[in-house]
């Protein structure tokens, strides 16, 4: 596996993530999942995106636009990291 880079930004975010962002990031590295309204509103959870550590997209789904999240590339390699007990 390829090595994420990391910025600064992102390593000093997730040493103080809590444990619901954790829980969260754990389930989005994953696979993607359906982001309710409540989710988009939560300032914690929408910090996950604003650090680059979760990314929202829109899906079509019959005749309406759902709203959908997932992990990026370094979200999921820093929830590999916390699981293999790495140091962040």
């Amino acid at each position: 596996m390829a090595s994420v880079p990391f910025t600064t930004d992102q390593l000093e975010f997730a040493r103080q993530m809590t444990q619901r962002q954790w829980a969260v990031m754990r389930a989005l590295a994953d696979f993607p999942w359906w982001m309710s309204a409540t989710e988009r509103a939560d300032p914690d959870l929408a910090a996950l995106m604003r650090k680059q550590l979760a990314a929202a997209f829109q899906v079509k789904v019959s005749d309406r636009t759902m709203c959908a999240w997932e992990a990026t590339a370094a979200g999921k390699a820093l929830v590999r990291m916390k699981e293999q007990g790495r140091r962040i």
